[in-house]
């Protein structure tokens, strides 16, 4: 018999059965008889342990006293008395319920009839202990694991005992085959996912050298497939289709504004602003084709001289004419010409 670390629940020092029935001395006594039961619940019936153990130093505790306090304890009871092979032994009840054990240990001293440790399977050091319900035996008297009379007979204990050791191992089974049926379904699923994200690389790719290709002429190297235009391209992927956006590439790529001969000598049509939303590209997907364009030759740097002027025609959209006036409202204060006053 030794001590043991055991949890002690704030509803100890509230209950009214131990406050009435019990004083200070003896409450501290079942924490006492809590820490020396094994794993199980169970303890020796041993007052002289009891004494040497939890009051080695107190002269005005010995074990008539503590026996008292025992007795005590099993009539209220908080302790279920039981013997086997004619030595007694005691069990705190409800103790599982407070007690809350990852690892028990093995039983050390017997077993009441209501408790069975079942090892685990390979070990014998590990396990777990089945309880059966403790609130069919009374506090006293005392109950021979070889009496007859007890209140629940033994060949039905080992039966139930066997039912739930059936159920027990076919929940096992159940178990494991759901496990396996759920690792088999995740393999699918990312085996399928790793698939779908290869296509939608090679997409993204096709789109990205469409776009070099068209835009040759506009940049002095083709552009890089970045993380923010893969992102951009993957994301329009889920609403259009690879010659959708190779469509819009060719409308956007016909705007000589976009592509370079405006104000600023800038290109607007970058990947990251056509691919910017839905409605961006769905916009240019739409976009009238006008003259110029990768088709006609018209580059930033070269253009063919046989080509037409542009004209108010060509740049006749709303979105360029807030540009157009704010252009030529800034050369108008730069005194190059005065705008007409009908703009």
């Amino acid at each position: 018999m030794r001590l043991h670390n055991r949890q002690i629940k704030g509803s100890f020092w509230s209950d009214p059965d131990l406050i009435y029935e019990l004083n200070r001395d003896q409450r501290m006594f079942f924490i006492g008889l809590t820490q020396l039961a094994e794993d199980s619940g169970c303890l020796e019936y041993d007052p002289r342990s009891f004494k040497i153990i939890l009051y080695p130093a107190d002269n005005d505790i010995n074990p008539e006293v503590l026996t008292e306090w025992t007795e005590k304890i099993i009539k209220m009871g908080k302790l279920i008395v039981y013997e086997v092979e004619g030595k007694k032994y005691l069990y705190i009840k409800n103790f599982p319920k407070h007690q809350s054990l990852r690892t028990p240990a093995p039983p050390e001293i017997p077993l009441p009839i209501w408790i069975c440790w079942k090892p685990r399977e390979g070990s014998s050091r590990y396990g777990m202990y089945v309880y059966e319900s403790s609130n069919n035996y009374v506090a006293t008297p005392t109950y021979p694991c070889s009496n007859s009379n007890i209140p629940i007979k033994e060949e039905n204990r080992i039966e139930e005992n066997r039912i739930e050791e059936n159920r027990i191992e076919e929940n096992r089974i159940e178990e494991k085959k759901d496990i396996c049926e759920n690792l088999s379904a995740e393999a699918e699923s990312i085996s399928s996912q790793d698939t779908s994200s290869s296509n939608h690389k090679k997409e993204i790719q096709e789109i990205m050298d469409f776009y070099n290709q068209q835009f040759s002429e506009c940049w002095s190297s083709p552009l890089k497939l970045t993380k923010e235009r893969y992102k951009h391209i993957r994301s329009r992927l889920k609403s259009f289709n690879i010659d959708d956006l190779k469509k819009a590439i060719l409308n956007i790529r016909a705007s000589p504004f976009h592509c370079g001969e405006n104000d600023k000598g800038k290109v607007y049509a970058t990947p990251e602003f056509l691919f910017r939303n839905d409605t961006q590209v769905d916009k240019w997907l739409k976009e009238k084709t006008m003259k110029g364009g990768a088709d006609n030759g018209r580059t930033r740097t070269s253009q063919k001289p046989d080509r037409r002027p542009l004209t108010a025609e060509d740049y006749d959209e709303p979105e360029y004419r807030d540009l157009i006036r704010a252009s030529d409202r800034k050369l108008e204060k730069l005194g190059v010409f005065k705008v007409p006053s009908g703009n």
